[in-house]
């Protein structure tokens, strides 16, 4: 494929993601298989244009004075934002022969202006603002951090083994990790390796986890022989790090409203030797279950949420952001709130979760609960960890943490 067949099929592809809910990955997969005849250098072309322009969509949106789900006027602006010059840009959108239309009047006079916008340009306003909050002073930092590309974290599952034994495994394979610091079996990768076909992979020796989320599951205090419930367990990567940490004795609960989610925990508990780990599709089944057993020890809510601490990961949630759909998450979240702390029992806990640094998702669903529910009260966290604005609580930040943005607190019960 020419260099102009290559941003012509951005920009169809850009066009696509716009009405649909596609994850990128998904959608550049598909195009593949439609587009047999484009090779592996091409779809890396192609997929290095999509991410840059959906990284920085708004950006470039606004440099074009255009909407977000505009795909080629995100891809002039992204190639602006990428420092093109206008002359190399016209020459791409020349109007040839499987080439993007030429540039008309207006777009060669924005192109030719230059780069006009920085990283917090035409961020949604709720977003910037939560930025100044989390990061005063360094709001660029922190958006540049939160845009970045992201590395590959695992956790060495030690109900299947010690952690110089999934090392060597590792290294066998060519694959060499640094220790991430605070985390006793974390390893990150840099340069994502295809830790999947490895042995220490297939042999549930190691799992792939960010360690903002390892720090999360870290905070929960189960102990031996104790109940815990994942309410929205998803793919099941806490409840696999909450199996662990038991040591594979007591139980773990894992759930999710969306029982779709939950599909691949059954085949990754096997995996991982997770044996003290049962799986509830059913919410009233589940909340029979607990009640038999007077409540559990301690519940899990790693709630649905914006994803605005893990855009490194899925830049697209940043693309897709809308007022509306964080009003229908805070929602949501509060719902869930409701709906689960009847599981916990007299004197147990409830650990809230977000992968978010929005305090209408954290801090202000936590004051609403509170408020909703006198019996419980916020146990301080780790005091080494960043801090939320509510004392007590933990905020991590990309350019801070080198994590994604998760966002943890611990409420009690009262006895």
């Amino acid at each position: 494929m020419t260099p102009q067949a290559r941003i012509a099929a951005a920009i169809s592809i850009l066009d696509q993601l716009s009405v649909e809910s596609t994850p990128v990955d998904r959608a550049l997969k598909s195009w593949a298989r439609s587009n047999r005849y484009a090779g592996s250098k091409d779809r890396r072309a192609i997929a290095a244009h999509i991410y840059h322009a959906v990284r920085h969509a708004h950006q470039a949106a606004s440099l074009m004075a255009t909407t977000v789900y505009d795909g080629r006027a995100l891809m002039l602006g992204s190639l602006v934002l990428d420092d093109m010059e206008a002359a190399d840009i016209s020459a791409l959108f020349d109007g040839g022969k499987f080439g993007p239309e030429p540039l008309s009047a207006r777009e060669l006079e924005v192109l030719e202006q230059g780069r006009t916008s920085d990283l917090l340009t035409g961020l949604p306003e709720e977003i910037g603002a939560a930025l100044t909050v989390r990061a005063a002073g360094e709001e660029h930092a922190a958006i540049g951090a939160l845009l970045d590309r992201a590395p590959l974290d695992i956790r060495v599952n030690t109900l299947s083994g010690k952690s110089d034994k999934a090392l060597s495994l590792l290294e066998e394979g060519g694959l060499k990790g640094a220790a991430i610091s605070g985390l006793p079996n974390a390893y990150r990768f840099e340069d994502a390796p295809r830790l999947k076909d490895s042995e220490a992979y297939k042999s549930g020796l190691v799992e792939i986890q960010d360690a903002g989320s390892q720090i999360a599951s870290s905070l929960i205090p189960a102990k031996t022989g104790e109940t815990v419930v994942d309410y929205c367990a998803g793919g099941g990567g806490k409840s696999l790090a909450i199996a662990a940490l038991l040591g594979g004795k007591g139980q773990v609960f894992a759930h999710d409203i969306a029982p779709k989610r939950l599909e691949s925990l059954a085949r990754r508990a096997d995996r991982a030797k997770a044996r003290n780990i049962q799986i509830f599709d059913d919410a009233e089944k589940l909340t029979t279950q607990i009640a038999q057993m007077k409540g559990a020890d301690h519940v899990v809510l790693d709630v649905p949420c914006s994803g605005s601490g893990a855009w490194r990961r899925n830049p697209e949630t940043l693309w897709r952001f809308t007022d509306e759909r964080l009003a229908e998450l805070s929602g949501l979240q509060r719902s869930i709130l409701q709906d689960a702390a009847p599981l916990v029992k007299a004197g147990g806990t409830l650990t809230y979760i977000t992968c978010s640094f929005l305090p209408r998702e954290n801090e202000q669903a936590i004051e609403w609960f509170l408020a909703e529910n006198k019996d419980f009260a916020v146990e301080p966290l780790d005091g080494e960890r960043p801090a939320g604005l509510i004392p007590g609580t933990v905020q991590l930040m990309p350019h801070l943490t080198q994590t994604d943005g998760f966002f943890i607190a611990r409420l009690r019960r009262a006895c």
